[in-house]
């Protein structure tokens, strides 16, 4: 079952004939149940059922409108559990969140990123199917989440279904040699300590990036950013934000690294996002095998582009926050001060 679905994950099933999560077909024995994409634990204890999530076409969707339907074994079994154990740190902390960053310790990183996954999945599924009414008048009509972004993704269908099927997925580079000890994670997982220096912040958001395929929340006093890349990120960057993870940081601190994280996805090199995925029977998991060297730099230093660096930042900022402006060939920062320290943005405006 398992090396048919790596050979099929690209062939998208429709949404109401199959579960997006494991790709099973609804049937009398498996029916299909309603599913809230921002989990309904998240909006009722967070209030955020009236929250709007902006959609890749611009258009605002309250949180307790966006559903879809997923099979009863994924709903109430593999996944159930996986929610489970998040709410059950969540339910130990306070009720704004405070004490979640040391509660999720008991959350391993490969359960949320495979949390993240499904709700970055499930966005996606649903929007790739529903007609933006923007382009109905157009020769040929795009969809909410338009039908060029997907392809930056799709892979992560596969991701979702292999957990879905109680299997284990790693990555591994072209130039590894057939062992075991060589296969890592598929993600890059961070976990930052959110502190809001007593400023009245909403305790969530949300943001996701097609091209870059991540995914970033804000729970509370932890913020998480997961990267879909076999771990490159983490293999050649996070030694940029090692002091970051040790420390507290703002909210408003949090969307910049998250906007810095997303922009240097954008600078991998077009080789180092190509991988071929294949079943490993005899470890029954899912690998990823990039077409990058291991010991090679994957990201382009080269091609930085400041404007598009900024671009990416200021997409994220929530509204009222000065946007990150350029000045001759650097820019605005929330993050540090002239000395390279972390900075206290507590005023919301960026330093030179």
């Amino acid at each position: 079952m398992s090396k048919r679905l790596v050979d099929s994950y690209r062939n998208l099933l429709p949404l109401q004939s199959h579960c997006p999560l494991c790709r099973r077909g609804f049937s009398d024995q498996n029916r299909p149940t309603d599913e809230h994409i921002i989990p309904s634990w998240l909006q009722q204890r967070l209030a955020l059922r009236h929250r709007r999530l902006t959609l890749p076409n611009g258009i605002l969707r309250e949180y307790k409108s966006i559903r879809v339907h997923v099979c009863r074994i994924c709903n109430t079994q593999r996944f159930s559990q996986l929610e489970n154990k998040i709410t059950r740190a969540w339910d130990k902390c306070s009720s704004n969140g405070e004490g979640f960053y040391e509660e999720a310790t008991n959350v391993h990183d490969e359960e949320f990123a495979f949390w993240l996954a499904k709700i970055f999945w499930l966005l996606a599924r649903v929007g790739y199917e529903s007609p933006d009414p923007k382009t109905r008048n157009d020769v040929t009509p795009n969809t909410v989440v338009p039908r060029e972004l997907m392809p930056f993704i799709t892979w992560l269908g596969l991701f979702i279904a292999i957990y879905a099927q109680k299997k284990s997925a790693w990555s591994c580079f072209r130039d590894d040699p057939a062992d075991k000890k060589f296969y890592g994670p598929s993600f890059s997982l961070y976990r930052f300590r959110i502190d809001d220096q007593g400023q009245e912040i909403e305790r969530f958001d949300l943001h996701d990036h097609y091209i870059a395929t991540g995914i970033s929340m804000r729970l509370g006093d932890l913020g998480l950013v997961c990267l879909f890349d076999d771990g490159l990120h983490a293999n050649w960057r996070s030694h940029r934000y090692a002091d970051l993870i040790s420390t507290w940081v703002h909210p408003i601190q949090f969307v910049e690294i998250v906007g810095q994280m997303y922009y240097d996805q954008l600078m991998l090199h077009p080789t180092a996002r190509n991988f071929g995925p294949f079943w490993n029977g005899q470890h029954r998991a899912l690998i990823t095998c990039n077409h990058w060297l291991r010991n090679w730099d994957p990201y382009c230093a080269i091609d930085h582009d400041l404007g598009l660096y900024i671009e990416t930042i200021n997409r994220l900022l929530p509204r009222g926050c000065h946007p990150i402006e350029r000045i001759e060939d650097r820019c605005t920062t929330y993050l540090r001060d002239a000395d390279g320290r972390l900075w206290d943005c507590v005023n919301n405006k960026p330093r030179d």
